[in-house]
């Protein structure tokens, strides 16, 4: 596992598995919204099974994410990402 400093002096990891998950979840809302799974090379994919897997990857990444806090988060950073897209999930 990999770390950098930031300009605020807080360790931040990179390259961990709730990250991962993370970029997994915003990628399926990606998908949804954008259609990207309607088209013919993946017909067999539906917002409702894309919808399934963004509820899991978020409670993975949570689950992961939430044992740093907020400590060295940033505005717009994971744990607010994670929020953002719970918000959108549950609106959608």
């Amino acid at each position: 596992m990999r770390y950098i400093v930031s300009t605020d002096s807080a360790l931040l990891k990179i390259d961990s598995p709730g990250m991962h998950l993370l970029e997994m979840a915003k990628t399926a809302w990606n998908a949804i919204v954008t259609g990207a799974n309607s088209d013919d090379a993946r017909p067999e994919v539906s917002d409702d099974r894309l919808k399934n897997e963004l509820r899991v990857y978020l409670c993975r990444c949570q689950e992961i994410l939430r044992i740093f806090g907020r400590e060295g988060d940033t505005p717009g950073g994971p744990l607010e990402e994670m929020q953002t897209l719970q918000g959108l999930l549950e609106d959608g």
